[in-house]
């Protein structure tokens, strides 16, 4: 349809015109033309552009700049139509144009980026196009184009090299399959077909100009055949491309994605009732709230409250469902910057009573809030764990009864019969008037004693620690002392297993809160034990090393060490290592538990680190403390001796 009203305004314009210069005739188009492209552009920026990268909208930015040019020249042809006008001016536009018009495509042809600014582009090409109007108005800085009756050498390698650039446009108009319509492409071809064969007529007419009579009518008739094409190309992607496709496609999509909301809603509508059946039948009561008011309760709610009509609670709020006491936990329960709240409450509705644990889950929709909670009624499973406690009791009380009368039985058996043996061989000596051996078994008979008086301790320490009702008498003393004193009490046991007994420290003088018996207890029992588990010619390293604010006490035995799979349970109470590899078998198992206890009631704590076969390391961390603020005790070492003799006393 373009192209008809084109060649109608055509006609009109040899009619009206027919008297004018084609010169004057080609600018008029080119006005027109440009108008027109410069409107189509305002048209298609107000359009939605389907192609993810804009391409439409830089193909139309391309037109209006191109257009704002040719605008540019016709408004200048006609104003100095009347004057003496050598032409130059004409042809540096015509230049510009042209130039600006091959930038552009080239530039969007090879642009990797897809995304162009184009709005950028427009603002850069149009203050460069003034300012080059500008200089080739009212300037004589440019190089001219034009001397006296014919063109400069310069303006036939500009025409060479506009050809040239022409063809590759040309050539590389297919990088653009991806991005443009086939229909688009080939107009674009169709019009740089007729652009080159415009140009290559202007350049041979003007070569053949010195030797044969050619007017510029001719040119001026050949541009305007490449106007018309110009305006049919342009007016064809502007219609068909921009603005009826992209409607065309909107359409189309709208009626498939129409077709899909009524498949959605029918959908939904399925769903609603799918969903309506499955709350309504749901094992824990669901109720629904819109703006505090029950709206929907499903059938266990009904079963929960004794009701039979689901009136009786539709209407009403979560406060008229909840016992006098709960009120206030609910007040804030549609409160929409907790999505998601967990209430055990109190239920109390239709002289029915009962607990129950409340799921809500709070939701703003349409302006509204909107609460779904879900209601396990916990009597049942209250009174079910109440019962399942008392039997857990009941149960952990004959276990602990059985394990006491056990460790009993195995600890103090040994003893017992070690005694018991030897008061018969006494007796027997005695019988026999034989003295020889009494002083002997009278040792044995104390030692034996001193074992079932420490193990007697050891259960009563182990009692007092579970129950938590320790006396734990904190003083401050010098740790460096102690610890020494402690490990001197044991070196004539180290020496009679021929074992090394070295004590070493950092500083003469570290301070902690500790209480004094109890740490007595845990230096002789790790004593003790790395005695008792060393090895012939071993040795034991006692040292103590300050740090900025602890305290760590270390004690290296050179044993048989502890298998690694037992180091991790070595605290737990009665857990013993095997120590099958030695002679030495005795002990409960409880030592190394109240030693843990015992060092945790320090605020202190207790590592082991062991290696099979090679020894083993026992670290004991305490709080070191500031003795400026603390009176410092001094401790009484006067039965360290008879306490060690006591804790070594299965050695």
């Amino acid at each position: 349809m373009g192209k008809y009203i084109y060649l109608f305004i055509l006609i009109i314009g040899y009619i009206l015109f027919g008297s004018m210069y084609t010169k004057s005739l080609y600018s008029i188009i080119q006005i027109f033309n440009s108008s027109i492209a410069i409107c189509c552009y305002f048209v298609n920026i107000s359009y939605l552009d389907i192609n993810k990268d804009k391409i439409y909208k830089q193909i139309a930015m391309f037109f209006t700049i191109k257009g704002v040019i040719n605008l540019v020249y016709g408004l200048n042809t006609l104003i100095n139509l009347n004057r003496n006008f050598d032409g130059n001016e004409d042809l540096q536009i015509f230049a510009l144009s042209v130039f600006i018009e091959i930038l552009l495509l080239i530039f969007i042809i090879n642009n990797k980026k897809m995304e162009l600014n184009t709005n950028r582009i427009m603002n850069i090409c149009f203050i460069c196009i003034s300012i080059s109007i500008f200089i080739i108005c009212k300037t004589s800085i440019m190089p001219r184009l034009y001397n006296e009756k014919s063109v400069s050498m310069l303006f036939f390698m500009l025409m060479l090299l506009f050809i040239l650039c022409l063809l590759y446009i040309l050539k590389n108009l297919r990088n653009l399959d991806n991005r443009l319509s086939k229909r688009t492409i080939k107009d674009l071809q169709i019009y740089y077909i007729a652009r080159i064969i415009n140009i290559v007529v202007i350049f041979i007419v003007e070569i053949l100009k010195k030797y044969i009579n050619i007017g510029g009518e001719f040119v001026y008739l050949i541009s305007i055949v490449t106007s018309f094409v110009y305006f049919v190309c342009v007016a064809r992607i502007y219609y068909i491309d921009i603005i009826k496709r992209p409607n065309q496609i909107l359409y189309r999509n709208l009626l498939k994605e129409k077709d899909k909301l009524e498949e959605v809603s029918k959908g939904l509508k399925d769903y609603k009732n799918r969903y309506e059946k499955v709350l309504k039948y749901l094992p824990d009561g669901v109720i629904v709230y819109e703006d505090g008011i029950i709206v929907f309760i499903n059938e266990k709610i009904k079963e929960y409250f004794n009701i039979e009509s689901r009136s009786s609670i539709l209407g009403k709020t979560i406060e008229d469902l909840v016992d006098e006491s709960e009120k206030e936990s609910v007040k804030g329960i549609d409160d929409i910057s907790k999505p998601l709240k967990y209430l055990n409450l109190k239920y109390k509705f239709n002289n029915v009573e009962f607990y129950g644990e409340q799921t809500t889950i709070i939701k703003n929709r349409y302006n509204k809030i909107l609460n779904i909670s879900i209601i396990k009624n916990m009597e049942d499973k209250i009174k079910l764990a109440k019962i399942k406690e008392e039997l857990e009791y009941n149960k952990t009380k004959e276990e602990i009864k059985d394990q006491v009368l056990a460790n009993i039985s195995h600890d103090f058996k040994t003893p017992i019969n070690v005694i018991y043996s030897t008061v018969q061989m006494q007796d027997l000596n005695i019988k026999n008037k034989s003295y020889d051996n009494l002083l002997e078994f009278n040792n044995i008979i104390k030692q034996n004693c001193n074992r079932m008086i420490r193990l007697t301790n050891n259960f009563i320490d182990s009692i007092k620690l579970e129950s938590n009702i320790l006396n734990v008498d904190l003083k401050c003393v010098n740790i460096v002392n102690l610890v020494e004193e402690i490990t001197l009490s044991v070196l004539n046991y180290a020496e009679d297993k021929d074992i090394e007994l070295v004590f070493d420290t950092e500083k003469e003088e570290i301070y902690s809160l500790v209480d004094i018996d109890i740490m007595e207890k845990i230096m002789l029992n790790v004593l003790s034990n790395s005695i008792k588990y060393n090895k012939k010619n071993g040795s034991i390293d006692v040292k103590i090393k300050d740090t900025e604010q602890l305290i760590i006490i270390s004690i290296k035995d050179t044993g048989v060490g502890i298998p690694k799979e037992k180091l991790k349970s070595i605290f737990e109470r009665f857990e013993r290592a095997d120590r099958s590899t030695i002679k030495t078998s005795e002990g409960s198992g409880i030592g190394l538990s109240i030693v843990k206890q015992m060092v945790e009631a320090l605020n202190g704590t207790i590592d082991i680190s062991s290696v099979e076969d090679k020894g083993t390391m026992v670290k004991i961390i305490l709080q070191k403390n500031n003795p400026k603020d603390l009176e410092v005790i001094d401790f009484n070492t006067e039965y360290l001796d008879e306490r060690a003799k006591l804790e070594l006393s299965d050695i």
